[in-house]
Order: C-alpha cells, then structure tokens, then sequence
C-alpha cells in the first residue's frame, strides 16, 4: 500500500486494557486499518495487513464500517487476551513482545501526514 495519509485514534480503556487503531489511506481513497493492545506505556506492534483493508467503493455503502471494524477488532484482542490473564497481571508483568511506546506517535515517516486523536476514552 502506498500510504498517503494517515489517522490515529484516540487511546480506548477497556477492561483495563487499551487498544488503538491507525487508519491508513492510499492515493485512491482505499484504508487499511491496524491496531494495537496494551497497558500502561507498553503495546504490540501494529497489528493488521492487507487483509485488514476497505475499499473506497464500500464507503458509500458501510458508512461506519471505519472505525467499528477496527474498534471490534481491538475489543476481540483484548478479550482474547484476559481469558488466560488479568490487566492487573499484564500491568505487572507485560508480554514480552510488548515494547515502550508513545501512544500519540503512529511510527510513520514524517513525509506521511498523519491526524492525530489526543485522548483516552473509556468503553
């Protein structure tokens, strides 16, 4: 993909995890989306692919389908994540692959622009 621009969500607590999205667009009006999981200052790598994308045509069909697709698949993420481990647990102890990270930072090369949420939210 051919990144053209870019929007960064804001930061969901959920069940005392938080999740993120990062919306990516092409020159032809198609996103792809990405997300990431963690607590506290700590977080995975963006995770999504090709597979995670939306075509410009299904805009005009699925109005919201940008963000429910990647605030659900954050939600699943987290879930998954809490049946073997508590927040808490995570808050002590994070997954190994999870790295420090700003939350308000999208890890894009700067000649990309990106829209930035500077927020937390509750769900």
């Amino acid at each position: 993909m051919d990144i053209q621009s870019a929007i960064l969500s804001e930061v969901v607590l959920y069940k005392g995890l938080r999740f993120q999205w990062l919306i990516l667009w092409d020159a032809h009006g198609d996103a792809e989306y990405r997300y990431r999981v963690g607590v506290g200052d700590v977080a995975s790598d963006w995770i999504g692919n090709e597979d995670n994308s939306v075509a410009v045509e299904d805009f005009a069909d699925y109005m919201t389908i940008l963000p429910d697709l990647p605030i659900g698949a954050g939600q699943s993420a987290v879930d998954a994540l809490l049946e073997r481990t508590s927040a808490e647990e995570f808050g002590r102890n994070p997954l190994p692959e999870w790295k420090p990270i700003d939350w308000f930072e999208a890890g894009l090369p700067d000649l990309i622009h990106v829209q930035i949420t500077r927020q937390f939210t509750e769900m």
